[in-house]
């Protein structure tokens, strides 16, 4: 977002110049019928100045203006006006902003001169982060009522810089409104509007809005990641899983590449809508599937759930290799799957087993027909933890030696 505003920052910067230019314009063709409006000397130097810059010789024209002490408001207010676009044509901002301001306040300049007077002072301020300046200067345009009426190009754009100033104020709902009066004045809303809007609302937890937001710029821009992820997480925010999965995988089906975090987001909304298959599928996509433990697990109950019972065993024996605390998973799926040798040999593994771990290998012990060492390991699940179901076995095994 700070880019994208950085961007049109510089944007802007090309239009004030271009804006200062058409002031300085202005200013040479209504020189003769404004010499009577002015004082016989005043008139004398401005026009001097005016031709030396012709000459390129604008640090003269400078001296002249500069030199001048005008009695009459008019005279100080257009001498000041013209100081301002001189002293922005030799980069001099500050100086000319403090110019430009001095002439708009004074009141006195009419018509197209104040009011592309204004607008200079405006873009200026902005330009040089003079915030507040900037504010009143474009809230003093759009409130404009004399003549010439501003054209809705005009005041469109207007509105877009204050909503900018409003951005860089960080003055959150005062930029929502201000973007809400842009749009109204515009068919098609510039990008940066969009921009701007998009990051007041989630400032301002507006999520829905946001939403909302996002899907028109994505709408835009649909080979631009960044709105598909900013869609997505909006979906996850308003908890609207089947709408996050949905935008993932319209996403990946676009051919973006997704990242880490958004594989495994993937992953789990596959997961969470009893999609398994697609669940473990993703997680397989993974640079570390293979040898992250976390990750095969995660695989392995994946394919366990979705009842491929092949894939599953596989992972387990693969978790099982790297942690032997996964033995007991493996081997209970082996004995679920009628693999009773492999089962026991899983189970065996086990360094310290649990009473119900033990209790699951005298099944596989009964099931290979070893009755004496299934009812050795029932005794010793007994002694572990007394149960009905150790003595059931232990019962039953023992009747079996007579």
């Amino acid at each position: 977002m700070i880019q994208l505003v950085t961007l049109y920052v510089r944007r802007q910067v090309a239009q004030i110049a271009m804006l200062v230019g058409a002031l300085l314009f202005g200013a040479s063709v209504s020189l003769p019928s404004q010499a009577s409006e002015l004082a016989a000397p005043v008139a004398r130097a401005v026009h001097r100045a005016y031709e030396l810059n012709q000459d390129e010789k604008l640090d003269e024209a400078l001296k002249v203006l500069e030199s001048l002490a005008p009695s009459r408001q008019y005279d100080q207010a257009y001498v000041q006006r013209m100081l301002g676009i001189f002293y922005w044509q030799a980069e001099k901002p500050e100086q000319a902003a403090a110019s430009l301001k001095l002439a708009a306040d004074a009141g006195v300049l009419e018509g197209a001169t104040q009011q592309q007077t204004l607008q200079a002072l405006a873009d200026i301020s902005l330009n040089n982060r003079a915030y507040s300046q900037a504010e009143r200067s474009y809230q003093a345009l759009l409130a404009w009522q004399g003549e010439p009426v501003p054209t809705r190009e005009q005041r469109a754009n207007w509105q877009l810089r204050l909503t900018q100033v409003f951005y860089q104020q960080e003055k959150w709902k005062a930029l929502l409104a201000s973007v809400d009066a842009y749009e109204t004045l515009v068919d098609s809303p510039d990008d940066i509007a969009l921009n701007m809007r998009l990051n007041a609302q989630m400032q301002l937890s507006h999520w829905k809005g946001a939403l909302q937001t996002s899907q028109r710029l994505l709408a835009r821009h649909p080979d631009e990641i960044v709105w598909w992820q900013q869609q997505t997480s909006l979906y996850l925010r308003l908890k609207q899983p089947k709408a996050a999965l949905a935008s993932l995988q319209q996403m990946d089906r676009a051919g973006h590449t997704l990242s880490e975090q958004e594989l495994r987001s993937l992953s789990q909304l596959y997961a969470n809508q009893r999609i398994p298959e697609q669940a473990a599928k993703v997680l397989a996509r993974l640079p570390d599937a293979d040898s992250d433990i976390e990750l095969i697990v995660s695989q392995a109950r994946y394919w366990q759930q979705a009842r491929e019972w092949d894939k599953a065993l596989a992972f387990w024996q693969r978790a099982s290799d790297k942690d032997v605390s996964y033995a007991w998973d493996y081997g209970r799926l082996l004995a679920q799957q009628n693999h009773y040798q492999q089962a026991l040999a899983a189970l065996e593994r086990l360094p310290e087993p649990t009473a119900e771990q033990l209790l699951a290998k005298v099944q596989v012990l009964f099931r290979l027909e070893h009755f004496e060492s299934a009812k050795s390991v029932a005794e010793q699940a007994h002694r572990l933890k007394p149960s009905d179901s150790s003595a059931s076995w232990l019962q039953y095994l023992s009747s079996l030696g007579h």
